[in-house]
């Protein structure tokens, strides 16, 4: 898998890691706005040591076809794909995955990729080493793991995400021909657009009614 590296976008950097998150939080969002609670059950980053990491038994009868994708990973690519399932993010965790990373003492070579059901949504970190670049890696996932998570398939997200790291291969996000791209600027475009719709309907009912006069 050698290729041209491109220079990343910006990058936050631990330890002389390279790190990029992302965060898909629509669904989350939404219920924040609607309802003006947030999740309810928030877990704090830990250190994991196995390549998959599932405390509350999410993955259940698929956990052992994404064990296998996990290994295949490691045996063809040597890099590592850990990968991690929990309820939910911290309030303040847009470094979760980081967290996680540094606590686990994650070596240059690996990657993790963490998921929160509540809320549909993942991040992930990479080390400096691993064999695919950042930016290569970031399409990946939006093409391969994104739309399962926002769709709650777990395994799914994982065992796609493994098999293009395994086989090298992207595949191509949905255009508009019955498909949806859900990139990073459509869920911002999406939440925008409920967001105005929700203000739109609040300033409605607080329209003050014109009296209706009949003519004597």
């Amino acid at each position: 898998m050698n290729s041209q590296r491109r220079p990343p976008r910006p990058s936050h950097f631990l330890g002389g890691q390279r790190v990029r998150r992302v965060i898909t939080v629509l669904a989350g969002l939404v219920v924040l706005v609607l309802t003006g609670t947030g999740p309810a059950v928030a877990e704090p980053p830990f250190a994991v040591d196995e390549l998959l990491t599932d405390p509350n038994g999410v993955l259940e009868t698929q956990a052992a076809e994404v064990q296998s994708a996990l290994e295949a990973v490691r045996d063809k690519t040597g890099g590592s794909l850990h990968v991690v399932v929990v309820s939910n993010f911290e309030e303040a965790g847009a470094d979760w995955a980081e967290q996680v990373a540094t606590q686990s003492d994650l070596g240059s070579s690996y990657l993790l990729f963490a998921m929160a059901v509540d809320d549909n949504g993942y991040q992930y970190w990479v080390g400096d080493t691993f064999p695919w670049d950042v930016s290569r890696i970031e399409e990946l996932v939006v093409a391969a793991a994104q739309p399962d998570v926002l769709n709650g398939n777990w395994s799914g997200a994982v065992t796609s995400l493994a098999d293009g790291l395994r086989t090298g291969e992207t595949p191509e996000v949905a255009d508009g021909s019955g498909g949806t791209s859900w990139t990073g600027a459509t869920t911002s475009a999406v939440i925008g657009g409920a967001l105005l719709v929700l203000l739109g309907a609040h300033r409605l009912s607080r329209r003050p009614q014109a009296k209706r006069t009949q003519a004597s």
